[in-house]
């Protein structure tokens, strides 16, 4: 090496000495992972907090297969169910659906007149109980899922669904919609059946809504 550059480095203080090197705590253990290992930490994370927003028994209503099985034409389903509830009307909802109403009690009728807001005197009447796409329905629906996991909307809609909103409304009895469309006590795919009928399979003949059985519950 020439004398110059001796010289040079000599002055710095550094003459023969290695070059410091700075250890970075991250590089060590497990810290510091790969790319396709971060993506993969960063997606669960992403995730854990996104599960906050999933619906109620979605780990079942995400199930494709739900939709498999008996089915039921819209015209045929109506039809059933004002067999059972002739007070029972539809109208035309959403593009491409009915709107099903039944009359208001006289206790929901009070209140209907005392808020207002409404001026035809059909919705004054009556209260919307539910509805349906105007086409051939499964007996159980599912749901999409975005790729947060997160269910976007109902892909089908079960007319086991529908006879669940009547039911819970108290437009007809568990008893009756089991005459009527049969019972899925033996169906693998009645999880949230069974969940959201409890009351009312206690009380088979009755017409009652949830608010109704808290109150007798109370009493």
């Amino acid at each position: 090496m020439p004398k110059g550059r001796v010289a040079s480095l000599a002055g710095l203080g550094i003459n023969n000495q290695a070059p410091m090197v700075e250890t970075d705590i991250n590089e060590l253990g497990d810290k510091r992972l790969n790319p396709e290992e971060s993506v993969i930490k960063e997606r669960e994370a992403l995730l854990k907090k996104a599960s906050v927003y999933k619906i109620e028994d979605q780990g079942e209503l995400q199930d494709v297969k739900r939709s498999e099985g008996a089915r039921l034409h819209f015209g045929e389903l109506l039809r059933k169910l004002q067999r059972i509830a002739p007070d029972l009307q539809a109208r035309d909802g959403s593009p491409g659906s009915l709107a099903l109403y039944c009359p208001r009690t006289p206790a929901q009728l009070d209140v209907a007149l005392r808020e207002g807001g409404q001026n035809d005197i059909f919705f004054i009447l009556n209260k919307y109980v539910g509805g349906f796409p105007k086409e051939e329905l499964p007996e159980w629906g599912y749901v999409d899922i975005d790729t947060s996991l997160i269910a976007t909307k109902e892909h089908l809609r079960g007319w086991r669904t529908v006879l669940i909103g009547l039911i819970r409304a108290g437009v007809i009895s568990y008893q009756e919609a089991i005459n009527e469309f049969g019972d899925p006590i033996a169906d693998q795919r009645n999880v949230v059946w069974m969940k959201k009928t409890e009351e009312w399979r206690q009380n088979p003949t009755q017409r009652f809504t949830l608010r109704d059985y808290v109150e007798a519950m109370r009493a």
